[in-house]
């Protein structure tokens, strides 16, 4: 049940995101914006702790996997073809999270006429709802298939995020918050699995691809969206959500399944 553990592990990073905002917003009004180094100071603590508790179990699983690959015994493939394709999956779902991260509260404020909190709770709601999607997106790719949730993600993720960017009615603007969270959340872990599978002789190097550049190669384009806002609004250049949904989902409809490829 590789979907239903990675999605597990997962909730604790996007439920962060959920809560993050919340926190920070209340010790920067009650204590100041020095009292954020709580959160570095917490950060540390979980680090120290994670590193003292897993360094034998790294030790290990490094050995063990010297051992298959001097003895070839891994049975791995490597299909960059597939990965590749997968990767410009992975480019369309970071450019929906860390666009969504960077500007949802500015189009409640801008757009929308809402207030500042109300624009940190809209992130809040993203990020929660977006969490437990996370964990059943999960789940079901065990059942229904890794490529047929990245698949259903990104065909909702087009209609979402395009009504999302067109509305200007708050309430619709709000519940629309729940397709957009399924659309980027629900698809994460079985494209982390689906890297993995594809690059089997390197999952390694695949899970610093899927995990890392999932949630940060969407950041290179914001500063483009940014200098777009400014220069035609703030809607008219987060028209790109939905456009990177549409991209997503051609190139997710590419995808190989890889037990039918081994079972060939």
């Amino acid at each position: 049940k590789k979907g239903k553990a990675m999605g597990t592990f997962s909730v604790g990073g996007n439920g962060g995101f959920a809560i993050g905002p919340i926190l920070a917003g209340i010790c920067a009004y009650h204590l100041g914006i020095h009292s954020l180094v709580i959160f570095g100071i917490v950060n540390l603590f979980a680090a120290a702790l994670l590193y003292s508790r897993s360094r034998k179990v790294f030790a290990d699983t490094r050995v063990a996997d010297r051992k298959k690959v001097s003895s070839g015994e891994t049975g791995e493939t490597n299909d960059w073809p597939s990965f590749g394709k997968l990767s410009v999956c992975i480019l369309a779902r970071s450019m929906g999270f860390t666009l969504s991260n960077t500007f949802i509260p500015l189009l409640w404020i801008g757009a929308l006429g809402a207030t500042a909190s109300q624009g940190t709770t809209a992130l809040s709601i993203l990020f929660g709802i977006g969490a437990v999607c996370t964990y059943f997106g999960g789940m079901l790719s065990d059942r229904l298939g890794y490529r047929t949730i990245i698949r259903t993600a990104f065909c909702i993720m087009v209609p979402a995020y395009f009504l999302l960017t067109n509305t200007t009615n708050l309430f619709l603007a709000t519940a629309l918050l729940v397709p957009c969270a399924i659309s980027v959340f629900s698809g994460y872990s079985p494209m982390v699995i689906l890297g993995q599978t594809y690059l089997g002789r390197n999952a390694g190097f695949a899970s610093g691809v899927t995990l890392g550049l999932s949630t940060t190669l969407g950041g290179i384009f914001a500063p483009i969206v940014g200098w777009a806002a400014d220069i035609w609004g703030l809607t008219a250049a987060l028209q790109i959500l939905w456009i990177a949904g549409i991209l997503g989902a051609i190139a997710a409809f590419t995808l190989k399944n890889p037990a039918m490829e081994k079972a060939k």
